[in-house]
């Protein structure tokens, strides 16, 4: 593997600079971003439906039970269609939903600090986290616009660290000598 990566330097760079102009463009343009992610989902449920849709008439054909493929399919493809033509609304809907499971773990850390502080020191760390969660599903539900322009930055940083590490990654390897690494076998 190290002697594969020492080789393959570029490719490692290569992707490193890849992560770097997607966070440049989710920063620059983060409406965008969410709505191309969103409709790219959208697709992806509309094919998706329609195989489910396409394993319901297996199932029939094969006398099995068949209401589920159905029901998965069709609200895959409606699902697909209104991300598609309105992914503004749909990305509101899953700002809602990481809302929602931001809030319901919050308080599970909350419960969690309560019942942990006669055993453990240190359980204001667990509640401090339990509060922020709160209060981070808060301001999604909030403002479910701007938490999903908010996600799409913290996508966007982690592309741009992530970048930054690759191509540093990829500079060092370049500079080993070939016979540092050995083959492993």
């Amino acid at each position: 593997m190290p002697l594969v990566l020492q080789t393959n330097w570029s490719a490692l760079a290569l992707r490193g600079v890849f992560a770097i102009l997607l966070a440049i463009i989710a920063f620059a343009i983060p409406g965008v971003t969410i709505a191309f992610l969103v409709t790219l989902f959208g697709i992806y449920a509309l094919i998706d439906g329609a195989l489910a849709i396409f394993s319901t008439f297996k199932a029939v054909q094969g006398h099995r039970r068949w209401g589920a493929f159905l029901v998965e399919g069709v609200l895959g493809i409606l699902f697909g269609l209104y991300a598609i033509l309105l992914p503004v609304a749909a990305a509101a809907i899953f700002v809602t939903i990481i809302a929602f499971w931001a809030i319901l773990t919050g308080i599970a850390e909350l419960f969690a600090a309560i019942r942990l502080r006669r055993h453990l020191k240190g359980e204001l760390l667990l509640l401090l986290t339990g509060i922020l969660s709160i209060l981070f599903g808060a301001f999604l539900l909030a403002r479910p616009i701007a938490g999903a322009v908010f996600l799409v930055y913290v996508l966007a940083g982690y592309g741009l660290v992530f970048g930054i590490l690759l191509i540093s990654f990829g500079m060092r390897m370049r500079r080993l000598p070939a016979r540092t690494l050995t083959p492993l076998a």
